[in-house]
């Protein structure tokens, strides 16, 4: 668990995740980002080419993030308080 233990944030996306209308389309994940609850603070992650396979190969991924280094721009930490949301943009 990312706030109380020293594991990375683990968290799996599913194919079926993606909206009803993705069905049966391939899907091009173009960009993934991680917000913190103010939208000001956000970053880009992982690499969209490789869950884009992932996804279609596997019909899953599992990102695997640790904590940011501390400073200005950091959205992922072991706080109970700091809400995150993973953000994907794609296209069909």
């Amino acid at each position: 668990m990312l706030v109380n233990g020293t594991d990375n944030l683990s968290v799996v996306i599913k194919r079926d995740y993606f909206s009803y209308f993705t069905q049966g389309k391939d899907i091009t994940i173009n960009e993934m980002q991680i917000y913190a609850e103010n939208a000001s603070k956000r970053h880009a992650i992982d690499d969209p080419a490789t869950r884009t396979t992932d996804l279609h190969d596997h019909q899953a991924f599992t990102l695997s993030l640790p904590p940011d280094a501390a400073g200005p721009t950091q959205v992922l930490t072991r706080s109970a308080s700091q809400e995150v949301f993973p953000f994907i943009r794609y296209s069909l």
